[in-house]
C-alpha cells in the first residue's frame, strides 16, 4: 500500500510536467484555459492527495525520522523531451514507474538487500511504452532515473513541503 502512495505522488508530479497544447496562432491552448488543456479523469482533489500523502508520512514516522523518502524529484526538461519530442520514434501512451535500488546503495554492498524506505537507497526508473506495450526508450537506449531524494534535498517554497497548500 505504501508503494502505491509513492507511485501516486510521482504520478501527480508527472502530470504536472506535461505542458499544455497551445494554439500557435494565439499562444494559448485551444480553449484559452490552461486547466481545460489537461484530461481530468486521472486527477484527484488536493485534499484527497494530502490525505493520502499524510497517511504515508505517518506510516513511516516522517515527523521524527528524516531518513525515510518523502518524495523523489525529477528534472522536468528530460521528461518533456521524452514525452513530447520522442513522438517521432513512436507514440508514448503510458509511463511506467519502476521501483529500484540506487546504484550507490547497490555498490555499497547492498545488492538485493531490502532498503525499506531509506533515503538514498530507493529510486524510480521511468520508461514509456506505446499502445502495443513496446518500450520507447530514451536516446541511446537508456531510461530516465536522475532522481533527487527529499529529504535531504528538498525544493524551496511551497514545493518543499511534503503536502500541497490548501488555502
Amino acid at each position: 500500500m505504501n508503494k502505491y502512495k509513492i507511485f501516486l505522488g510521482v504520478t501527480i508530479f508527472l502530470m504536472a510536467c506535461e505542458p499544455a497544447q497551445s494554439d500557435s496562432s494565439t499562444g494559448s491552448n485551444a480553449s484559452g484555459n490552461l486547466q481545460s488543456a489537461f484530461p481530468t479523469e486521472s486527477a484527484i482533489p488536493l485534499d484527497s492527495a494530502n490525505k493520502m500523502i499524510n497517511s504515508y508520512l505517518t506510516s513511516i514516522n516522517a515527523s521524527t525520522d528524516t531518513t525515510k523518502i518523502q518524495s523523489l524529484i525529477f528534472d522536468a526538461e528530460p521528461l518533456r523531451y521524452y514525452l513530447n519530442d520522442m513522438a517521432s520514434s513512436g507514440d508514448i501512451t503510458h509511463v511506467k514507474l519502476m521501483f529500484a535500488h540506487s546504484l550507490d546503495y547497490i555498490n555499497s554492498g547492498n545488492q538485493g538487500v531490502n532498503a525499506g524506505y531509506q533515503t538514498g537507497a530507493l529510486t524510480i526508473i521511468i520508461a514509456g511504452y506505446d499502445e502495443d506495450g513496446d518500450y520507447i526508450l530514451y536516446p541511446g537506449s537508456t531510461a530516465l532515473n536522475k532522481a533527487t531524494f527529499c529529504p535531504p534535498i528538498c525544493p524551496p517554497g511551497a514545493a518543499g513541503s511534503p503536502t500541497f497548500p490548501t488555502n
